[in-house]
Formats: C-alpha cells, sequence, structure tokens
C-alpha cells in the first residue's frame, strides 16, 4: 500500500531526525499537525508528495523545532499546490535557499519575512499575486526575478531590509509601488514605465535622510512624486518620468534633494508646476527638458493662492 497520510505525533521524540525525504511518497497527501513534534530538521524534501498544505511540516508558529534549524527545503510541484501560504517562512532564521514550483502562483503575506540567511530564490513559474512584506529583512539575498509574473501592486514593505538586493527584476506591467518596498535595497536602476501610483518606496524621507548611494537610473510611467521621495540619492543621474499623472501635476518640493549626481531630467508633457528646491542641490545636474505645459516653477501653494484673484 502507498503513503498517503502521516498521523499526528508519528515521529514523536525522534530528536535526533535532520533530514525528512518525502520525495517518493507520490501519495502522500497529508501530514497532521505535530507528526515530527521533537525534530530539529535541516532538509525537507516534498517534491514528489500531493500535498496541497504544508502547514503542519513547515509553519511560522513559534512551537515548530524546525524554525531555526530548516536550511533547505524542496516544495510539491503538482497542480494542486499553487501557493505558499501568508508568514509560510517567516522568521526562518537559516533558511539559505529554496525553488518555487513552476505550479505555485501565489506567495502571500510575509511569507519570507526575516529569512535572514536566505540568498538564493529560484521561481519558475508565473506569479500572478505576492504580498506585502513577503521578503522583509532577506539580508542575503542578492537578486531576484519576478520579470515573469503577472501582479501588478507591491503591497508595501516587500522588499524592506534587503540589504544586498543589488538586482530586483519585476513585472513591465506594476503599477502600483506602495511605502517602503524598496527600503534598503541597494539596485542601480529601477525601470517602471507602466507604475501610475507610487508611495515613499524608499521609506519616509526627510532633507536629512541618510544617502541612498546605489540608485542610479530611474524610470517611472505616470507616478507622482512626493516630497523628499528621491532626496539625497547622491549616486542618481537619469530621471525619466514618461506621463503625467492628472491628480496631481507636479513634481512636489524637494522631491530630488541633494541627488547630487543628477545630470539629466526628462519630464512628461502635460506637466504643469516643478514645486520649490524640487531639485535643490542638483549640483551636477545639465540636461532637463520642460513640457511646454508648465506654467510655473517655485511654490505651488503661492500659485494656487495667486490664480484666485
Amino acid at each position: 500500500a502507498k503513503l498517503t497520510s502521516i498521523a499526528a505525533n508519528a515521529f514523536k521524540d525522534a530528536t535526533a531526525l535532520t533530514t525528512i525525504d518525502l520525495s517518493k511518497a507520490t501519495a502522500l497527501a497529508t501530514v497532521n499537525a505535530n507528526a515530527f513534534p521533537d525534530s530539529e530538521y535541516t532538509s525537507i524534501k516534498l517534491a514528489g508528495t500531493k500535498l496541497t498544505d504544508i502547514s503542519n511540516i513547515i509553519a511560522p508558529a513559534a512551537t515548530m523545532n524546525s524554525k531555526n534549524s530548516l536550511k533547505e527545503v524542496t516544495l510539491p510541484a503538482h497542480d494542486g499546490f499553487t501557493a505558499i501560504a501568508d508568514n509560510q517562512f517567516n522568521s526562518y532564521k537559516v533558511l539559505e535557499s529554496i525553488i518555487i514550483p513552476e505550479k505555485v502562483t501565489s506567495i502571500g503575506t510575509g511569507a519570507f519575512n526575516s529569512c535572514e540567511k536566505l540568498a538564493t530564490v529560484t521561481v519558475n513559474g508565473v506569479i500572478a499575486s505576492l504580498g506585502g512584506y513577503a521578503f522583509t529583512g532577506c539580508k542575503e539575498l542578492a537578486s531576484l526575478d519576478l520579470s515573469k509574473g503577472t501582479f501588478t501592486t507591491l503591497a508595501g514593505n516587500t522588499f524592506q531590509g534587503c540589504v544586498k538586493l543589488a538586482t530586483l527584476k519585476l513585472p513591465e506591467g506594476l503599477t502600483t509601488v506602495a511605502a517602503s518596498d524598496f527600503e534598503g535595497i541597494i539596485v542601480s536602476e529601477i525601470n517602471l514605465p507602466n507604475v501610475t501610483s507610487i508611495t515613499a518606496p524608499f521609506g519616509t524621507r526627510t532633507a536629512t535622510s541618510e544617502a541612498n548611494t546605489t540608485l542610479k537610473t530611474l524610470t517611472l510611467g505616470a507616478a507622482a512624486i512626493a516630497a523628499y521621495d528621491f532626496a539625497n540619492f547622491t549616486a542618481l543621474e537619469t530621471v525619466n518620468i514618461k506621463q503625467v499623472q492628472t491628480a496631481s501635476n507636479d513634481v512636489a518640493a524637494n522631491a530630488f534633494y541633494g541627488c547630487t549626481k543628477l545630470a539629466s531630467v526628462t519630464l512628461p508633457n502635460g506637466l504643469l508646476y516643478i514645486d520649490k528646491y524640487a531639485f535643490a542641490g542638483c549640483t551636477s545636474l545639465r540636461d532637463i527638458v520642460f513640457p511646454a505645459a508648465v506654467s510655473f516653477i517655485g511654490d505651488r501653494k503661492s500659485t494656487r493662492l495667486n490664480s484666485s484673484h
């Protein structure tokens, strides 16, 4: 008979168990809670199973003994396993690598949050949904390719604290970037030609915020850039905003304050205002293309007041 289920406490007191290989258990569909309650396993292989829910083996609950020992995992690769659940690997501190199978289309909120040793993530399929905080605090992650995905929104804090993330490829159809999605990453280029909404992508910034010394090229769609969003980006050389956003036809005050290497700026047709200090301290700026519609450069508040008289 083929193994279809593993009962609760089946491996109770198996404290020396470090490797679990279920890859040949091709009929395994259920693993009950506490099947491996005392095991500090470092490796688990589930690729050949029929499991659709792995949370009884890999879970964020603090009681999971594997939480601080699991280094490698192979996930189920059948049609029924389509999602990495919310917080599935949250705080698995020593997890080093993972391959996300082709059939997985969803990565949940906080799925890999605080996986501090996670250095390699291979995505084989098309991700249609990506939750906020999905990769927050993955301090060893250097590159991530999500370019085949169809998700259109980053929900906030998605890559926050990925301090070694130098290469990040996102879907061309991405339209929304939320607060702190890119805070702490070290990419040299952001190319998001269809983004129409962007909110403090590198966190809340001010004139005294720590310098970003890596981003060199910024391309956005019709995003409204708020005050200080890119202040003190001291490596930024080129900015290209493709379209104007009708709800906010301006470049906000201090948006690019202190971008000392910014040399070239292309602004979109339809732009009406460039607010005060938008490019203050951009000591290398030598090429800026002003759209014909720009009617005021300075304090947007005052021009609104004046226009009422």
